[in-house]
């Protein structure tokens, strides 16, 4: 998959691109003010349901452009809140200081 010494970069580009994507689905969701937003941390979740820990993420599904990270109900917040699904590009991915070789040949075998 990814080097070992790659993983703690790679995990925590995940839990912030998933953190930056729930909170506009949920700002979106509660019509948020914008004096609001800039006080917002991974706080507004569960307690450590965005860290950067691998149990969090393990919920995912691999496409031809794509890896999705699903967040079931009450994984993140509240049950009202419902099933989320985040789409990380495999082009972001790329942006990352890391081996991409992994990624590069997995990208090729779904097209």
């Amino acid at each position: 998959m990814i080097k070992y010494e790659d993983s703690q970069i790679v995990l925590e580009f995940i839990s912030e691109y998933c953190f930056k994507e729930l909170r506009k689905l949920y700002n979106e969701w509660m019509e948020t003010s914008e004096e609001e937003i800039i006080n917002q941390n991974k706080s507004m979740f569960w307690k450590n349901s965005l860290d950067p820990d691998w149990e969090n993420f393990d919920n995912f599904i691999i496409s031809q452009e794509n890896i999705s990270f699903v967040f079931n109900q009450y994984q993140v917040s509240s049950y009202a809140f419902g099933l989320h699904i985040i789409d990380i590009p495999f082009e972001e991915f790329f942006k990352l200081n890391i081996e991409t070789k992994f990624l590069l040949a997995l990208k090729k075998k779904l097209k």
